[in-house]
């Protein structure tokens, strides 16, 4: 083979390599990016029910307000637990640990939903409220945990997994129903 066949083979071939290491590298980011994102998400999310939990409980007198509130909530909730379920592509690629699932399934969270319709029937009671305030206070505890402001926004990947560890750590040790 000639000296010219090969040099071309050989810029052919470092070509083709820059271009596979390159592509590598790009799906590797990408990867990385959306992971991040979905992690952000849920922590965001997280942290928007609970301003909408909490705004139901203080207008627990206001009919309008509350079921508002609940709704928006629930409609969170439910996304967030759709999110981090961990046998769907997304939760599977993402590599959601298994208990931050379980603070937004619907029968944790069912307490949202009686109260929500109990007021919306008119027959809300403090049963149904005390239920509220716990799930309130569970999710307060995991929105602190998560401190979306320091411990996840614009951080590595590596370090929002450790959040989420701790939060997973912290559900299981939470007197759920489920």
């Amino acid at each position: 083979m000639s000296k010219r066949k090969i040099s071309v083979i050989a810029m052919i071939s470092i070509v083709l390599n820059i271009s596979l290491i390159w592509f590598g590298f790009s799906f590797y980011q990408e990867n990385i990016t959306i992971k991040k994102g979905i992690i952000t998400q849920y922590s965001a999310q997280q942290e928007e029910a609970l301003f909408e939990l909490e705004r139901a409980l203080e207008h627990q007198d206001n009919k309008e307000e509350f079921v508002k509130a609940l709704t928006s909530a629930y409609g969170i909730i439910y996304h967030n637990e759709v999110l981090t379920r961990t046998y769907t592509p997304i939760g599977e690629n993402v590599e959601i640990p298994e208990n931050i699932n379980t603070i937004n399934s619907p029968y944790t969270s069912k307490a949202i939903g009686e109260a929500l319709f109990e007021r919306t029937m008119d027959r809300v009671d403090n049963d149904d409220i005390q239920k509220l305030e716990e799930y309130t206070s569970y999710v307060d505890d995991v929105v602190k945990t998560l401190d979306y402001q320091n411990r996840i926004e614009g951080k590595s990947l590596s370090e929002q997994y450790k959040v989420l560890n701790e939060v997973s750590n912290l559900i299981e040790d939470f007197d759920l129903q489920d």
